[in-house]
């Protein structure tokens, strides 16, 4: 049986705080509008929402692409969790992308 990760020590980050509480989502009335304000079409916050966002974090997808990630980022393994869970508990996002790139450098190697 798997072993389950404990949860990261803080919610400082400020995507791990919109993962941890809804209220920093955009209101049910305002969700499609907020995806195309941030630069999404529908397809695309189809896509988002399927990989795990919720259909009010618009914003907090804007960060994460802004940041270098794509939608299909948020279910990569990262040393038995997903980047999602990862997110969704606290580690922030610069910590995600170097551990994500310390990834993709140990396969380049050899």
């Amino acid at each position: 049986m798997p072993t389950k990760a404990k949860p990261f020590s803080t919610l400082t980050d400020p995507v791990a705080a919109a993962f941890a509480d809804a209220s920093h989502d955009a209101a049910p009335a305002w969700t499609d509008v907020s995806w195309q304000w941030h630069g999404f079409d529908e397809v695309e916050r189809d896509y988002w929402v399927s990989m795990g966002l919720r259909p009010g974090q618009a914003r907090t997808a804007k960060t994460l692409r802004d940041a270098g990630l794509d939608a299909a980022d948020l279910q990569r393994d990262l040393n038995g969790t997903t980047v999602l869970w990862r997110l969704q508990h606290g580690e922030g996002v610069a910590a995600v992308l170097r551990l994500l790139n310390s990834g993709n450098n140990e396969g380049q190697t050899g």
